[in-house]
């Protein structure tokens, strides 16, 4: 019998593309809020710039144990918050969570939740303290 595989598992080319889009909704949202990625690395707890970069980018996951400290220096409600979260790196998790249709599952909660607001062709970032979007 074949091993469990996991389509959306974080390391395989699913995954990547469910961070990059969870990376550009958080660059989006510390866009809106007005943060440095160095502001949001100190109002999280993270050691200097590269973390929030390397998560924006896709490169690596959004620290579950952090997930609060994102929700309260990005001013998200943090269950909306992580509702958001779960869709882009656990839909199968989040639906069963909140619905069994995973399409009416978000439907309402995530109405509440801000959109992506970031657009890459834009981005004037060269740096960790440089402006957002």
């Amino acid at each position: 019998m074949p091993a469990f595989s996991n389509p959306l598992s974080h390391r395989g080319p699913a995954g990547a593309e469910y961070r990059v889009e969870l990376g550009r909704w958080l660059q989006g949202l510390r866009a809106k809020v007005g943060l440095t990625q160095r502001q949001l690395a100190e109002l999280v707890g993270m050691d200097g710039c590269s973390g929030i970069s390397a998560i924006e980018t896709g490169r690596n996951s959004l620290p579950p144990d952090r997930m609060l400290a994102f929700a309260d220096a990005l001013e998200v409600e943090p269950r909306l918050f992580t509702a958001k979260v779960l869709q882009f790196t656990h839909p199968h998790a989040a639906a069963l969570l909140l619905g069994s249709d995973p399409r009416k599952a978000f439907a309402n909660v995530l109405s509440k939740v801000p959109a992506r607001q970031w657009d890459p062709s834009n981005s004037r970032e060269a740096s960790c303290g440089g402006p957002a979007g």
